[in-house]
């Protein structure tokens, strides 16, 4: 930990004591004046400390006895806050004690803790023992710094400039091509972007266009504008080019001077940006100009403002910028950025080879395995071709396959001095955080590598270990957010996109990644405070370092079978640990609760404790002595209640037991913490105690579900609940009958609530029949706050929605999913709201018709203008869609209708914007005939996807040239398909269980079509064969074999794959020894199987979930073919 980041702690902890060095004391046992005289003492000392470290964090400190001391500071800085929080907890605990004696608040000083402040007692009873913490506390202090002092380290350690100190980054024009690979898509995208023709060029006096170039450091940046730079199309097209590196240094005067130099190629001799600037534009003056500004960091506009004047007053040019951080992007852009992702693994190897073993080993001393080594090696690299060259140029003259053994098994490549060549590359990116961004950045080395972790839960964490303090104006939970988005900008996060497969957002969910080396990084500037371990290794570690490892403040801990006594022994001597995270694998989750039960009380530091999914079913009571507590998360356990000690938590912040499906409700006590900001339950009906309604800092409650005798009391507390925000979803509204309207409304107006859920039911879907007028008058009731952007209604039983659902005032509305409405005949206006993207309509077994009300009835406004995906789905009694004219829908891009076996009558009028059509087990004769419907539309326009299933029989003549996918399945009398010659653009090609259908002797397949997938269609498939026999094999469609599915993993036992009907077995791939051979050079392999198998076999949907998830690399030398498949790069899996 640098000096910067000590001082920002010693900055808020002499804050706390300005607080608490005037707030009467009331205990006995410490007389005021001393006290007082402790506190004030601590606080110059800390004063003369922090004015010492302000600027240390831009010093270079090699001294590892410096280093020693820094370290030494900062655990007595910690201690300081220790003492510091505990004082507040007694203040917090006078504070709840006062208000539970009926006292209410006490006016006065307001004690600002965490984020938000509280109103302080007059006096509070100080621990007895307080004056003589602080007492050794400042003495430990003043023994540090005096020697300190005596180190002299403001003289003996000047600023940390790269510059100056040799290692200062410096890139050129010129490269080696023959070791680059890979990045030829991203190499011609930013040609054509290059070789585009220039805008407006007379009128004003010439443009300049600026293209980013985005990643993470090492990823290859300055490589790929290397080679755009140098390509023949490039210099051919432009009058002159120039290159300049930048760095961190964006000295306006210095970097209009290089980029003159670099232009005119001789010496400048101008001191002055007036005259460096007119003769730049005098030089470019008339011509086409490139220039590269590598490596850039300047966040300042005004900086670049003053740069690119004479740029654009020049003539007419483009400009190529390098850059880790997205806000150097949005400063600088004119176009798009092109965002430069890790290289696949077989680039990198290819690079790898090059350099390791072609070059520096004679083929006959190679040793057979070292590409085996090699390519472990090359998956440790993680895609980042900067750690490849590094690597293999160590290992280039290295045939010792020790040696080589020796490299993959150190964490940072020790022995090829990774901390020289990678890790500056990385660490500049460190060196730029902001101070309090640098600490955060440390605490994510907790997690172990390829971690996923979702925004909120760092948030969460960052709030619990106070790294994030706002001023009085914002929110923790919005620096917190600020500071992700920071992190991946700079790319040092990256998203890793997550579909989160629900029907009402067809967007994906962000979650985030760390780099390994990133990790690495972490891990280094965290010096031991984090560490991630399993627990069978505690007592070595323990063994080999005993100081270092007292000296862990959070803790990753993965239980096993393996730990022993002896483990649990040693973990007492983390008496300062600060977060517990307890991960526990399915099969091994008995030791949790041992643990638990015997080392909680040593823990009394604890900021953060988690939980989640071990097999506890009780927390201690000892909990409660855990009076730091600000995290705590218990997801997935097998609690079934708490302690009522939790309730003394005062600092708790947030409380997490999502999916703790035992757990029947909260206790009483726990309205009375005035901390609590996230609450996040089960949706499987815990109890919420009366008066949750005075938590009034409660943000976050994710659902509440009401019970039918309190309904009243629970609707008068979340209308209490004012700062609510995020998602909520109320379940139960069963049990509301018609005296809810002499009520306020609960939600109308909490405008910072974005995603409601009401739901008449509650998890079990027990339901309870409802009179149409009081189900219309709940709903009324809880209306949202226009602010609303999601809404999803369930188990409605009204006949008619209330009058807000379609109103137009919702202009923020996106997303809408109404499911199970059994009564409803008759849909809302929703085609009068203006932002809804994505709207689903699901089980309306009632609703026969739906026309122009659907769109809005007496609206100069067309019907749904901005909506992008449409379902119909389970609607058994629907019949006709009509009332849709010209100018509805004109942003619809895809439409999906499922299971509605009496739809007849379609819209009359195209919708020329839809790229995908789905329709699923409707009526054969729907009118107009969906392929004349959609092919209807002009080209270039028409459906891009187009999937039929289950249509008990019709014919299929399409001449739609837009079309890429086409799928028909589950067709048992189809007999005819013809205009697949038609198909000019079509790609893809899935027909599945249509046996009869057959092709015209006069069909062809366009040319443009991969192999297609052709199931349980016995003639097709033949003709398919006969069709493409003499071309060679690209895709395999395989079928695992009974002998064959142990590769799988163990949710899959033997068993022979079925078609849907369930009665006819799929055919396995031959094994037998003179069967043909695949080919070598076989690179795309698709599984497919069949989920109802999987689910039988796996015991559970979720199972299947886990299976897909894997990644499947074929080495199992008993499954016949994979022996063949040497050249395989990717595998894919289709349930």
């Amino acid at each position: 930990m640098g000096g910067g980041i000590l001082s920002s702690m010693i900055k808020w902890t002499v804050e706390k004591l300005t607080i608490f060095a005037t707030t009467p004391a009331s205990s006995p046992a410490e007389p005021r004046n001393d006290v007082e005289e402790e506190l004030r003492k601590l606080q110059r000392t800390m004063l003369r400390i922090q004015a010492k470290l302000d600027d240390s964090e831009e010093e270079d400190v090699r001294d590892e006895s410096v280093r020693l001391w820094l370290s030494e500071l900062k655990d007595v800085a910690y201690d300081a806050q220790d003492v510091v929080e505990e004082s507040e907890y007694q203040v917090l605990r006078a504070e709840a004690e006062s208000r539970s004696r009926g006292g209410g608040s006490h006016k006065g000083k307001h004690v600002e803790v965490c984020d938000y402040s509280i109103s302080a007692p007059s006096r509070i009873s100080f621990p007895d023992d307080l004056a003589s913490k602080v007492k050794k506390i400042r003495e430990r202090f003043d023994e540090i710094t005096t020697e300190w002092k005596a180190l002299r380290l403001g003289k003996k350690h000047g600023k940390r400039r790269r510059d100056e100190s040799g290692n200062c980054r410096q890139t050129s024009s010129c490269f080696d091509e023959s070791i680059v690979f890979g990045r030829d898509d991203e190499k011609e995208k930013l040609i054509g972007l290059l070789l585009s023709e220039i805008d407006d060029i007379g009128g004003r006096g010439g443009t300049m266009s600026l293209i980013p170039i985005i990643g993470m450091g090492g990823v290859g940046k300055t490589t790929l504008a290397q080679l755009v730079y140098n390509d023949p199309r490039v210099s051919n097209y432009f009058d002159t080019w120039g290159w300049v590196c930048v760095s961190e240094d964006f000295d306006v005067v210095g970097l209009t001077r290089k980029i003159l130099v670099s232009f005119s190629k001789t010496t400048v001799y101008y001191t002055e940006l007036n005259e460096l600037q007119q003769e730049l534009q005098k030089k470019l003056q008339g011509k086409k100009f490139l220039l590269v500004l590598d490596d850039v960091w300047n966040e300042k506009p005004s900086l670049w403002e003053l740069v690119k004047v004479p740029l654009l007053k020049a003539g007419v040019g483009k400009v190529i910028v390098t850059t880790r951080n997205e806000c150097v992007a949005r400063i600088m852009q004119t176009m798009e950025p092109l965002n430069l992702n890790i290289l696949p693994f077989d680039k990198c190897w290819m690079l790898f080879e090059k350099l390791a073993l072609l070059e520096g080993l004679d083929s006959s001393s190679r040793h057979n395995d070292l590409v085996d080594i090699g390519r472990q090696i090359v998956e440790k690299c993680r895609g980042l071709p900067l750690a490849v060259k590094v690597i293999a140029r160590a290992l280039s003259y290295e045939d010792d396959r020790d040696k080589w053994m020796d490299i993959l098994e150190s964490e940072l490549w020790e022995s090829v001095d990774a901390n020289f060549e990678i890790f500056p590359a990385l660490k500049v990116s460190y060196d730029c955080l902001p101070v309090e961004l640098k600490r955060c950045f440390q605490y994510l080395s907790l997690f172990p590598k390829d971690t996923v972790l979702s925004e909120r839960y760092i948030v969460h964490l960052w709030m619990s270990q106070g790294l994030l303090r706002p001023p009085r104006s914002k929110r923790a939970e919005d620096i917190g957010s600020d500071y992700v988005s920071n992190l991946v900008e700079r790319s040092i996060l990256q998203i890793k996109r997550i579909s989160i497969g629900h029907a009402l957002d067809p967007e994906e969910e962000k979650e985030l990644v760390m780099h390994d080396l990133v990790h690495d990084l972490a891990q280094s500037v965290a010096q031991g405070e984090c560490l991630s371990i399993a627990a069978n290794k505690l007592a070595s570690i323990f063994q080999g370092d005993g100081d270092k490892f007292r000296k862990v403040r959070h803790l990753y801990l993965v239980f096993d079978d393996k730990m022993t006594s002896r483990d649990a022994e040693v973990l007492p001597e983390l008496k300062r640990l600060r977060t517990l995270i307890i991960h526990a694998p399915h099969r091994e989750r008995h030791n949790a609760t041992k643990f638990l039960n015997e080392s909680l009380r040593n823990f009394k530091y604890l900021r953060a404790l988690e939980l989640n999914y071990t097999n506890i079913e009780e927390l201690p009571d000892s909990i409660g002595d855990l009076k730091l507590l600000r995290y705590l998360s218990i997801e997935g356990a097998n609690i079934d209640s708490l302690p009522e000690s939790i309730c003394s938590h005062y600092n708790l912040q947030i409380l997490n037991v999502t999916a703790t499906f035992d757990l029947k409700e909260l206790p009483s006590g726990i309205v009375n913490l005035p901390n609590i900001r996230h609450l996040m339950l089960n949706e499987s009906g815990v109890a919420i105690p009366r008066g949750l309604g005075k938590l009034t800092n409660l943000q976050t409650l994710d659902c509440i579900t009401l019970s039918p005798t309190r309904w009243r009391y629970e609707v008068e507390d979340l209308k209490g609940l004012v700062n609510l925000r995020g998602k909520l979803t109320v379940h139960n509204l069963r049990y509301v009958n018609e005296y809810v309207s002499q009520t306020d409304t609960p939600l109308k107006t909490k405008d910072r609530i974005e995603s409601l859920g009401l739901n008449w039911s509650d998890s079990t879907n027990a339901t309870r029949d409802m009179d149409d007028d009081t189900a219309k008058q709940v709903l009324e009731c809880f209306r949202p706050h226009p602010n609303l952007k999601q809404l999803i209604i369930c188990d409605y039983g009204g006949v008619r929605f209330a009058t807000w659902l379609g109103d137009s005032s919702f202009s923020k509305l996106v997303n809408i999913e109404i499911v199970v409405c059994l009564k409803c005949n008759l849909l809302p206006p929703l085609g009068q709201l203006p932002s809804l993207r994505v709207l689903a309509i699901k089980h309306f077994s009632d609703l026969q018709r739906i026309g122009r009300e659907f769109c809005g009835i007496g609206s100069l406004t067309k019907g749904f203008p901005s909506l992008e995906t449409l379902t119909f789905s389970d609607m058994k009694n629907w019949k006709e869609w009509d009332g849709v004219v010209a100018g509805d829908f004109p942003r619809l891009r895809q439409l999906e209708i499922d299971n509605c076996p009496k739809l007849r009558f379609f819209p009359q009028h195209p919708i020329s914007s839809m790229t995908k059509l789905k329709l699923s087990h409707i009526d054969a004769s729907l009118q107009p005939d969906p392929f004349m419907y959609v092919s209807s539309s002009p080209p270039p326009s028409g459906p891009q996807y187009l999937s039929f299933r289950g249509f008990r029989g019709f014919s299929i003549d399409m001449d739609l040239p837009s079309l890429k996918e086409l799928e028909i399945s589950l067709c048992p009398k189809l007999t005819s398909l013809a205009g697949l010659t038609n198909l000019t653009s079509l790609h893809s090609l899935i027909i599945y269980y249509c046996p009869d259908l057959r092709f015209p002797p006069t069909e062809r397949l366009p040319s443009t079509l991969q192999p297609p997938r052709i199931l349980d269609t016995p003639w097709i498939k033949q003709w398919y064969e006969r069709q493409t026999q003499d071309d060679p094999m690209k895709e395999l469609q395989l079928f695992p074999h009974p002998s064959q599915s142990s590769f799988l993993g163990d949710q899959i036992e033997n068993d022979q794959p079925r078609s849907p009907d369930n009665n006819r077995t799929i055919e396995p791939l031959p094994q037998a020894p003179d069967e043909p051979e695949p080919p070598a050079s076989l690179c795309s392999l698709s599984l497919e199987l069949s989920l109802s198998n999987l689910q039988a076999q796996a015991g559970s949907s979720s199972g299947v979930d886990k299976i897909c998830q894997k990644q499947f690399v074929p080495r199992d030398e008993t499954c016949g073919y994979w022996s063949f498949f040497s050249n395989l790069s990717y595998q894919s899996i289709a349930i």
